[in-house]
């Protein structure tokens, strides 16, 4: 339907990555900043390795609607085939210069509902007023942890399972969830012990045993690995084999990471029985 589609690069990759996976352009170009330049340097190969031809350009000044709306106008204007602007990611004014460049041009534009069970909406131009002319049900497997890791943080590895726990809680989840990965390592300093997706939504689980069950440092690398620079909002996990101390379950909930207890598995080194459904009801309801 659309040869060539213009995205705005923002902090979070997925919201470009999806549209792109969804209605599959031949071509397309990225517009990012000083501040999502690398963002746009990790989605292209991905996406080169789906087919699809890229372009990159820069806006110097990501909240100069004047500046930065005759750069896509451009873009449009010397496309040769069908153009649809993907709204969702970078500044809101760069979304603004977007906007004003599609009226002018009476392009279509598409705009991703992350909040709403990730519908794609697109709009068209009827004279100077918009129409919604589309909603698109998102796909339940757009991306992979694969793709997802690297639009995130570029190359990465996978090591071996730490534990015997780490094997279980792995075991015991994977029948119920898309996709699981155990053991991804970027560099010498990052560290996930499980990354989980159900459907396009991917969570991080750290899993902690013995006495380290109560620290917070499980919490502390769940918050490194989730900075900005790195998986963002992706969805946080701590899995202990032991009841959390109160004051670090507040600090947990500050940090929007969600705490499953499994009590019955204490000093066993694998999930007990009675500790599986909950296990699996904590990951699936939450992703």
């Amino acid at each position: 339907m659309f040869d060539k589609m213009l995205c705005l690069i923002g902090e979070q990759p997925v919201p470009n990555l999806l549209p792109i996976k969804r209605l599959k352009p031949q071509e397309v170009v990225l517009f990012y900043t000083d501040f999502t330049k690398l963002r746009s340097t990790y989605l292209e190969p991905v996406l080169v390795e789906a087919g699809i031809s890229i372009t990159h350009k820069q806006i110097n000044n990501p909240y100069n609607i004047t500046e930065i709306s005759p750069i896509i106008a451009e873009e449009i204007a010397a496309s040769r085939s069908a153009v649809l602007l993907n709204l969702t990611g970078g500044t809101k004014p760069m979304a603004f210069a977007g906007l004003e460049a599609s009226r002018r041009y009476k392009t279509p534009f598409c705009y991703l509902q992350s909040h709403v069970g990730n519908n794609l909406c697109l709009y068209e131009w009827l004279d100077d007023t918009l129409v919604l002319r589309n909603m698109y049900e998102m796909h339940q497997d757009l991306v992979t942890i694969h793709d997802y890791l690297r639009i995130h943080m570029g190359d990465y590895c996978q090591a071996d399972f730490g534990d015997t726990f780490e094997t279980s809680v792995y075991e015991t989840l994977k029948p119920h969830v898309s996709e699981i990965k155990h053991s991804v390592r970027k560099g010498g300093s990052l560290e996930i012990d499980l990354v989980i997706r159900c459907g396009n939504i991917v969570g991080i689980a750290e899993i902690k045993t013995g006495k380290s069950a109560r620290h917070k440092a499980g919490l502390d690398q769940l918050n490194a690995a989730c900075a900005r620079e790195l998986l963002g909002h992706t969805k946080k996990f701590l899995i202990v084999d032991r009841e959390y101390p109160p004051n670090n379950k507040e600090l947990a909930m500050a940090r929007n990471i969600n705490v499953v207890e499994l009590n019955e598995s204490t000093d066993k080194n694998r999930v007990a029985d009675g500790d599986k459904e909950k296990l699996i009801s904590a990951i699936v309801d939450n992703l």
